[in-house]
């Protein structure tokens, strides 16, 4: 009995360095890579491309497998329910006319809704002139605070919709790696965060309404809770 005793008080002293030590350095290489990859991937040179973490993880969801297919997203409208959109973000240039198709939408689509758009009724005197903005983003207004402003360049809100927008149907742009699963895809923003935050439940509702009203094929909400 002795004897075990010695053993016990030798081995748990000893397991319990072992655990300590093997957590320990864990956490440290841990540490030391994320360290790395920050300074790896955002610590660039005057004349490099800053590139984001996840830039390679279209190939994970199988993007390029589907643009061998042929689907690029071309004639697709996509509504990015969201804070708003870079409008001036050289990922969100016009398309060009060779990748538009007769499903793409234009000014005319959105002159033909817009009577029974809600943002019409929130806004005196809007026309398609106004909401219209590029073979890219055919359709812009933002549902908090009323108004034709979709950028985040007056509150904190945060570039969120841009990120979002990006990951559906960034054009590809030549020196860069960054593009959408979707790149030929039109954009509708329909921004419900605003300077003074959002996300109202009557802003997303009028949102999502004007959105099916313009015939989005496909409709982004990455909200929260």
């Amino acid at each position: 009995v002795k004897q075990r005793g010695k053993i016990i008080k030798v081995f748990v002293p000893f397991i319990c360095f072992l655990t300590f030590g093997y957590y320990f350095i864990s956490k440290s290489t841990s540490i030391f890579i994320i360290l790395y990859r920050q300074i790896r991937y955002n610590v660039c040179k005057p004349d490099e491309v800053a590139l984001p973490h996840t830039i390679h993880d279209g190939v994970t969801i199988g993007r390029e497998s589907t643009w061998g297919k042929g689907y690029t997203g071309e004639g697709m409208k996509i509504a990015i329910i969201d804070t708003g959109l870079d409008i001036d973000h050289q990922n969100f240039a016009p398309l060009s006319e060779d990748k538009l198709t007769d499903t793409s939408a234009d000014k005319s689509t959105v002159a033909a809704v817009l009577d029974s758009l809600n943002a019409t009724s929130r806004f005196e005197g809007l026309t398609a002139d106004d909401l219209y903005y590029n073979t890219k983003v055919v359709y812009g207004f933002n549902y908090c605070d009323d108004n034709l402003n979709i950028t985040h360049d007056f509150d904190n809100m945060g570039p969120h919709g841009t990120h979002v927008a990006g990951i559906a149907a960034a054009n590809k742009v030549d020196g860069s790696e960054v593009v959408g699963v979707a790149p030929d895809a039109q954009l509708y923003v329909l921004r419900v965060f605003g300077e003074d935050g959002g996300a109202y439940p009557d802003d997303i509702l009028a949102a999502l309404e004007d959105a099916l009203k313009l015939g989005a094929d496909v409709i982004n909400m990455s909200l929260g809770t």
